[in-house]
């Protein structure tokens, strides 16, 4: 006679291959009704605010949760409110009265239309190499006022708004040197895009503690149903459980493959073009001129980044947040050790909204002077 758990076990599969079966069904039917999964883009409603996000891209609710309810970026002394009692009145005198701020990894232009709403007149430059996000970000920030000026081709979107915040997308992805790279990502977790795809795991991770993560971050995104998905995670936590839970998961692991396909998720590989952050301040007129906020998150890259600012930019850049993946060579300390050598005060908080953020260390580092 089995223990009283196994059965439960066993009892729980035909229920739970039934139910994936049927999310599987729904998700493709509501795709199809939708629009093309991962090639379309819809109006989706986020509290009180609306954008135009990626049709199928589960990852864009966590976004706008981190940015517009937890501010996660405006943490531990980041600030752009006190842009007025800065010294450099004679610059502002000169030109455009907000603060200057560039977006490394723009994705859908969350962050930067949180900027827009809270910091009017800002100067905001976007840096993203997906075109469909580009169109994306275009598209949000112009329904926030902006004057949004496409650096690619020259196409400039609400040009009747003098006094908006200004707005220059940049179709690239910034790097340590000018060139061109692969850039891989996920059709239904455009957040994870990156150059880097091989740092954005530990090569140690504990591969339980690595599928408990992925399934309980694919109910937090609403790719699984929370039961029994969460129940079975947890089982697996128990030692002696562990193989028969890991059996009961097996067929679940295959029914999630099968319902990543019906809803068009698959791995794509797209060749970007990489600047320099310098060639394009430089490029821009904006060589000397203070960078009040410079924000980084590309996945892995963010030391390639940091590697394409010339020694003379780095004064002029007074406050960065920068999420660091630390993978296996102690990345997060070196960015702090590099931020400290530049004269600012550093401080690092881990993301909390996903479990597989503390699992491959993935930090935020802010800097302030």
């Amino acid at each position: 006679m089995l223990p009283p758990m196994e059965a439960t076990c066993i009892w729980l599969f035909p229920a739970f291959a039934a139910g994936a079966i049927l999310w599987a069904v729904s998700c493709k039917i509501f795709y199809r009704i939708r629009g093309e999964f991962g090639k379309d883009l819809v109006i989706q409603r986020f509290g009180q605010h609306a954008f135009h996000v990626v049709s199928g891209d589960y990852s864009s609710k966590l976004i706008y949760e981190e940015i517009f309810r937890k501010k996660v970026y405006f943490k531990h002394g980041v600030s752009l409110h006190d842009f007025d009692d800065r010294q450099d009145r004679q610059e502002k005198e000169r030109g455009p009265c907000g603060p200057l701020v560039l977006d490394v990894g723009g994705n859908l232009g969350f962050f930067s239309a949180f900027v827009a709403e809270h910091f009017r007149g800002s100067r905001i430059h976007i840096f993203e190499p997906l075109p469909l996000l580009v169109n994306a970000i275009s598209l949000n920030l112009a329904s926030y006022g902006c004057v949004v000026f496409r650096a690619h081709d020259g196409k400039t979107l609400l040009r009747d708004a003098p006094d908006g915040t200004r707005v220059v997308v940049h179709q690239t992805a910034l790097g340590a040197h000018e060139t061109e790279l692969p850039l891989t990502y996920q059709s239904r977790m455009l957040a994870g895009s990156s150059l880097v795809p091989e740092r954005f795991l530990p090569s140690n991770i504990d591969k339980i503690q690595f599928l408990q993560a992925m399934y309980l971050d694919s109910v937090t995104l609403g790719a699984l149903p929370a039961f029994p998905t969460r129940f079975l995670c947890q089982l697996l936590g128990v030692p002696w459980l562990r193989i028969p839970i890991f059996l009961a998961l097996t067929p679940l692991m295959i029914l999630h493959q099968i319902q990543q396909r019906l809803s068009g998720n698959r791995q794509l590989v797209f060749r970007t073009p990489v600047r320099t952050l310098s060639s394009i301040l430089k490029e821009q007129g904006l060589l000397g001129k203070t960078v009040d906020l410079l924000k980084v998150d590309v996945e892995g890259a963010e030391w390639d980044v940091l590697m394409g600012i010339d020694e003379q930019i780095w004064p002029c850049l007074r406050q960065l947040v920068i999420e660091v993946h630390d993978g296996d060579d102690g990345r997060v300390q070196t960015i702090m050790e590099l931020c400290k050598g530049k004269g600012f005060k550093v401080m690092k908080m881990q993301e909390e909204a996903f479990q597989l953020p503390k699992l491959c260390k993935i930090f935020l580092i802010f800097a302030t002077r």
